[in-house]
Formats: structure tokens, C-alpha cells, sequence
């Protein structure tokens, strides 16, 4: 027995060898990529897994060969070569360097679907700006799973993706699943969505049940195409931020209960561009629909930094609320669906709407803006306002206001423009950038000379502007201006006069006004020369 242990000892310190090559690519290339891919496989197993200990297990028990195979190589009871363990290495480094997709399938009716579900103020970031990338996909297959999310958080966690997906069944009926979301944030949780949002149904919401409230953000775009269905929904103090558009099938944003949201781009929704109630929304591009463009209700306040569009005309079921009050309004049938052809802003018991831009319908019989109230057991309509009635803003200055008293919608007043007339006195042309424009407008003017003439200036006839380099401010008046040209003055010269050995009083003069001498001097010379006359040279020349 002795003589065995110490054979197995000789053998040991036989091949037995310092940190050499293969050390250097299991610490630099092999250990790394294990990390990886066991922090990738709990990820993607936690989409299934119903505990973290759940979703670690499974990670380890893919790993563990690779281990095995680490741990036999330090311990030298399985050596491998070099380059064999360099080749695993750049496999296992490929493996982790593959973008991480999560996906989740419901198949049945009552199935929950959950890409990736952070909560228990747990974190996940894998994001570009973590050094990462996560693409969420989450599939309903037969379009009636119970509760299907690409990424769900609450309680505190945090997550941090790429892109989300959700996809439906094509045999999936519109509106077949009120409870899908692209992202779905509740009770104090926080998601970022570094690329855009695509659903089959709600593509971004955020609220709580009952404790604090929950953030979105989003950095591209959201985009839900079913109908009746909203792009971004926020309610219960949530905020929900995206940086790009927001595309729903029925409120393009619908926020409630002290909810905000915030969109830096343009918001389309098929029925309704952006809806609030409570909450505040903010639109830095315009918001369009082809049905309502605007409804802000008691508490709401809306901005919309573009313009607002009602592209078409609304269809609404029988008795749907405000749409069916104005629709009634002009003999719409309550008992069939119906159909109005466009509205452009309702405002409910006190909501307030601003627009940077224009307000547009696209027919005379089209609702520019009405007002309603919902005190009593429906919607009465208070007041309904064409392009017309506008009031003077004392609240907002530069916006036409439009109110029943307690709402107030505000559209953006477009200038007046004043006109510029540019003359000329002759022995030129002249001409401005803009024949007419608002107060404020900086306008350039041109003059053109004839030959033999140049500009001399810009004379105000009314306006009271200043011109300064060819320009001027427009003010709150028409302006006209012109242009005066004077002739060209030949250049003054002065003739020296050279007498050729005599002498000469003046010896130079200048030219006048027309270019020539007054007269020329007599040069004198001794020694018997008469003067010939003035040359043009000393040797032939002109005379």
C-alpha cells in the first residue's frame, strides 16, 4: 500500500507543472465565459423557474461538466492540452458573447406568461450602458393566456433590458387580453427599456397596488397595433417616460390618478391620441388620431408641444360615453354604432389642454373643441366652440382660450403677419427675403446696382425700423424701404509732369471730377529747344 502512494505521488510530481499557458487561458478566458453564461442560464431560467433558488439550480447543473472539467485540470487527474482547453475557451467565450433573448410562451387559456419577472427589490441590468444586451420576447399563443408579460416588476425591483416584445396568435380577437403588457410596472418598481416596445396588446404601463408608485423609461419607441388597445397607460401615481413615439390602437397615452407621462416624440392612437383624467401628460411632438385628438378630464392637464389632429371620424358603440352624447347631438342613432367625423378636443369638469401648435378637424361638421361635464349620471355637453370662438388669454399669452368656465382648452395663436415693400429710386434693384412676415421676423434685404452706379443706403419711408448690415426686425406694422443708388465717381489721379532737361511750374496737378486736367503747363528749357507738346512717355508714347 505504501509502495502505491508512492508511486501515485512520483507520478503526480512527474507531471506536476508551475502556472504556465494553460493557467493563464483558464484565468483570462475560460473562467470569465463559465461566469457568463451561468449568470445568462439563470437569467433565462428565471422566465420559468418559480423561485431564485429554483432558477440557480438549473444554471449549476448546466455548468457543472465545464467545472468538473476546470477543477480536473488544477487538481491534474484530467490534464488537457493547451490548445484544446485555448479552443473550449473561445467556444465558451462565443456562447457568452451572444446576445442574451429571453423568451415565454403561453399556450393554454389560463397560462401567465413572463419573459422576466424582478420584484422583491431585486435587480437586473443588462442593458448597452451595463455592458450587456437583453431582448425580451414573450408569446401568447393562442392569444387568450391570462396575464402575459415581457418584463414584469414590482415591490421595489429593478430592471434594466434592451428591447421588449410581446406577440399574439394570429387567431387572437382585438381587445381578447385586457391584462398584456410589454412592460408592466407596479408597487415601487422601476423599469428601463433602453430600445422600443412592441406588443400585441398595452405596450407600456405603470401604477401600484396601494404602495409607492412606479417608474418607466423608455428609449425608442412604443408600438401596439391591436385595436383597442392602448400604446402607454399609466395610473395610481405611476410615470411612464419614452423618448420616442407611441403608437396605440386606442389611446395612443391614457393616464389617471396622479399618473405622468412624458413623450419626446409624436403619439397616434386610433381612437384616441392621448386621454388623462387626474394626471398630467406632456407631448413634445403633436398628437394625432382618427378619431379624438385630445380628452382631459377633471384634474388632468395636457400639453402638447405640436400640432393636434382628428384625421377622420370616430366609431363608437352604442351609449360609449362622451363620443355618444356629441354624437346624439346630430341625430346619430343610439340604439346602432355610430359615427362622428372628427373631434379635436373634449374637455371634462375642469381639465385644461395646451397646444403649442395648431388644432385641426377635417370637417365643418366636425367637434373643434367641446365641452362636457360629468356630474350627473352621464355627460352633458356645456359648450361647443368652433375655430371662432376664441377668447383674448389673459392667462396664457400668445394662445387663443377657449372655456365653458371650468375647462379650459388653449391652442396656440397664429401671428400676424405685416408686410415688407422694398423700392427702388432708379439705377438699380432691390428686394427682401420675405414679402411679409410676423412681428419679430428678422428680414434680409438685396440691392443690385446698375452699371455706373453704386448703393449708398437703405431710406425708411414707414415702420420706424432700423436696418443695420441689410437687416432689420420686423415690428408690429407694415415697413416700406428703399433703396438709393448714386452714380459712380472716377477715381482722382495725379500727373506728374516731367520737363526732359527744361523746367515747369506745376510739376504734377490732379484730375477733376470728369477725370481730366484743367489745363497743362509750358515747360521752358535753354540752349535754343522749342516745346513740342506733352508725351506719354519719355521715349515715343502718345502726345
Amino acid at each position: 500500500m505504501i509502495a502505491v502512494v508512492e508511486g501515485l505521488l512520483a507520478a503526480t510530481k512527474a507531471i506536476t507543472v508551475m502556472p504556465g499557458v494553460s493557467w493563464v487561458i483558464m484565468l483570462l478566458l475560460v473562467s470569465p465565459s463559465i461566469m457568463l453564461i451561468a449568470i445568462s442560464l439563470i437569467v433565462c431560467g428565471s422566465a420559468k423557474a418559480r423561485s431564485t433558488e429554483e432558477s440557480q439550480q438549473r444554471a449549476i447543473f448546466i455548468v457543472l461538466p465545464v467545472i468538473m472539467l476546470i477543477l480536473g485540470q488544477f487538481s491534474v487527474v484530467m490534464l488537457v492540452n493547451a490548445w484544446l482547453l485555448f479552443y473550449i475557451g473561445l467556444v465558451l467565450a462565443a456562447a457568452a458573447a451572444v446576445t442574451l433573448n429571453l423568451k415565454a410562451t403561453a399556450d393554454t387559456y389560463y397560462d401567465n406568461a413572463c419573459a422576466l419577472e424582478v420584484g422583491a427589490r431585486g435587480a437586473l441590468n443588462l442593458d448597452a450602458s451595463h455592458g450587456g444586451e437583453l431582448n425580451v420576447t414573450t408569446v401568447d399563443a393562442n392569444g387568450h393566456g391570462n396575464s402575459i408579460y415581457g418584463v414584469y416588476a414590482h415591490d421595489g425591483g429593478r430592471a434594466a433590458v434592451t428591447n421588449v416584445t410581446v406577440v399574439l396568435s394570429d387567431s387572437a380577437p382585438d381587445g381578447a387580453n385586457g391584462r398584456t403588457f410589454g412592460v408592466y410596472a407596479v408597487d415601487g418598481a422601476d423599469i428601463r427599456v433602453a430600445g422600443d416596445i412592441t406588443s400585441g396588446f398595452i405596450g407600456a404601463q405603470s401604477g401600484n397596488y396601494g404602495k409607492s408608485a412606479a417608474d418607466i423609461i423608455v428609449g425608442g419607441n412604443v408600438n401596439v397595433a391591436a385595436d383597442g388597445v392602448n400604446g402607454v397607460s399609466a395610473q395610481s401615481g405611476g410615470a411612464v417616460t419614452v423618448a420616442g413615439d407611441v403608437t396605440g390602437g386606442f389611446s395612443g397615452v391614457d393616464a389617471m390618478e396622479s399618473a405622468t407621462v412624458t413623450v419626446g416624440g409624436n403619439v397616434y392612437g386610433v381612437l384616441e391620441g392621448v386621454t388623462a383624467d387626474d394626471a398630467q401628460v406632456t407631448v413634445a411632438g403633436g398628437a394625432t388620431s382618427d378619431g379624438i385628438g385630445i380628452i382631459t378630464g377633471s384634474g388632468a392637464e395636457i400639453t402638447v408641444g405640436g400640432n393636434v389632429t382628428s384625421n377622420g371620424h370616430v366609431i363608437f358603440p352604442p351609449g360609449s360615453g362622451a363620443a355618444f352624447e356629441l354624437g346624439s347631438m346630430i341625430g346619430v342613432d343610439p340604439g346602432v354604432y355610430g359615427e362622428i367625423y372628427g373631434i379635436g378636443v373634449i374637455a371634462i369638469d375642469g381639465g385644461k389642454c395646451k397646444i403649442d401648435g395648431t388644432l385641426t378637424v377635417p370637417r365643418d361638421d366636425s367637434f373643434y373643441i367641446a365641452f362636457m361635464s360629468a356630474a350627473g349620471s352621464g355627460y352633458d355637453v356645456t359648450g361647443i366652440k368652433t375655430p371662432a370662438d376664441n377668447e383674448t388669454a389673459s392667462s396664457s399669452t400668445g394662445y387663443l382660450e377657449y372655456t365653458d368656465g371650468l375647462s379650459y382648452v388653449w391652442v396656440k395663436a397664429s401671428p400676424a403677419y405685416y408686410t415688407v415693400t422694398v423700392q427702388s429710386g432708379g439705377n438699380g434693384t432691390a428686394g427682401s427675403d420675405a414679402s411679409s412676415a410676423p412681428e419679430g421676423a428678422v428680414i434680409t434685404l438685396t440691392a443690385t446696382p446698375d452699371s455706373g452706379f453704386q448703393f449708398k443706403e437703405w431710406q425708411v419711408i414707414s415702420g420706424g425700423v432700423t436696418v443695420i448690415n441689410n437687416r432689420f426686425t420686423m415690428p408690429a406694422s407694415n415697413v416700406t424701404v428703399k433703396a438709393i443708388f448714386v452714380g459712380v465717381s472716377p477715381a482722382d489721379h495725379t500727373v506728374v509732369f516731367d520737363p526732359n532737361g527744361g523746367y515747369v511750374t506745376p510739376t504734377l496737378a490732379q484730375t477733376g471730377a470728369d477725370g481730366r486736367l484743367a489745363s497743362l503747363p509750358v515747360p521752358a528749357r535753354n540752349g535754343g529747344f522749342i516745346f513740342a507738346g506733352w508725351f506719354t512717355s519719355a521715349s515715343g508714347g502718345h502726345r
